[in-house]
């Protein structure tokens, strides 16, 4: 008897396909580069106003 039902694909994936699997996902260098940017802008900001404020007392 011969057996109806659902097949199941077989996937073969290479030993490289399953290294990178492992792998975390690769960082968002630009991303956090620029929210550093920005943060060091405003950080400068910031310093300016306040020696403009001791300047003016």
């Amino acid at each position: 008897m011969v057996k109806k039902g659902k097949r199941q694909k077989k996937v073969e994936t290479t030993d490289i396909e399953e290294y990178l699997k492992q792998l975390p996902p690769p960082p968002k260098e630009h991303a956090y580069e620029l929210k550093m940017e920005k943060r060091l802008k405003r950080m400068l900001e910031e310093q300016e106003k306040k020696k403009t404020k001791k300047n003016l007392s």
